[in-house]
This record gives structure tokens, C-alpha cells and sequence, in this order.
């Protein structure tokens, strides 16, 4: 059996995950951030987010159909590693506090990507709208020569 090949520490692949490094410690900055501009106490947020469960009936930890406070604190705690939530409990904890998008623009940004709103949208489409119409002017002008030539 060969031996696995080393990846190359400028490769698509190896920047990928340096920059994944700092994803936990990232992810739970984002999360205390959320909660600490939500404007309520890490108990009320317990409480939203277990009104969000109740809601849904699906619960976040094994066993329990609620969130424990202490169960939060170590979501939130400042360490690279530990307990992190699972995509639902992030979901959950996004519509408690109201920010629906903090945690996921932390995680979006390790792959060159953001989040665009309704207003990030339209100018999308507008500077592609452009790009288009200065590419169909430069091809008009082009043929105009192109004609002109041949009058």
C-alpha cells in the first residue's frame, strides 16, 4: 500500500484547513457576541431557546428535550476546543437571540464567501447587468467598424 502523499503546504487544500484553525474559537466568539447583543440574560436565552424546541418538538441534547444553562456556558466558553453545539442547537440559538447571520458570516469567511441581504443582491444584479451592457456596447462598436470598414 503506498504511502499517503504529503500535501503541499501552498495547496488549496492545506490553506483550507489552516484557516480552519481558529473555526471553534471563532464560532463560539460569534456566539457570545449574538447572545451578549441580544439584549437578554444567558438565562433568557436558555428559555427562548427552549421555547424554540418546545415549538418544534426536536429536541438539542441527548436525552433532554431542553437546554441547560450550563449546556450554554459551554457552547459560549472562550476555549478553542470544547463542547460546540450541532447545526440545529446554532439554528436554535440564532432564533433566540434574533441574529440570523453572525455565526454563519464567521463561517462562511473560511471559504471566501459572505452573506448577501436583500439590498447586496440588487447591486449584484446591477453590476452584472452593467458588465453585460458594456460588453454588448464594446461588441456593437466592433461590428459598427467592422461595417464602416466595408461601406
Amino acid at each position: 500500500m503506498p504511502a499517503p502523499a504529503q500535501l503541499s503546504l501552498f495547496s488549496n487544500d492545506s490553506l483550507r484547513i489552516l484557516s480552519s484553525a481558529g473555526f471553534v474559537a471563532g464560532m463560539k466568539a460569534a456566539m457570545r457576541r449574538i447572545v451578549d447583543a441580544s439584549g437578554k440574560s444567558r438565562g433568557q436565552v436558555v428559555d427562548a431557546m427552549n421555547e424554540v424546541v418546545r415549538a418544534t418538538g426536536k429536541g438539542l441534547c441527548k436525552g433532554s428535550k431542553n437546554i441547560s444553562l450550563s449546556t450554554l456556558e459551554k457552547w459560549l466558553a472562550d476555549e478553542d476546543r470544547g463542547q460546540m453545539p450541532d447545526v440545529w442547537g446554532l439554528h436554535v440559538l440564532m432564533l433566540a437571540t434574533g441574529n440570523r447571520l453572525q455565526p454563519l458570516e464567521t463561517w462562511l469567511a473560511l471559504f471566501d464567501c459572505a452573506i448577501l441581504d436583500d439590498v447586496g443582491r440588487k447591486k449584484l444584479e446591477f453590476a452584472e447587468l452593467e458588465l453585460k451592457r458594456e460588453s454588448e456596447d464594446a461588441r456593437r462598436r466592433n461590428l459598427k467598424k467592422e461595417l464602416m470598414g466595408k461601406l
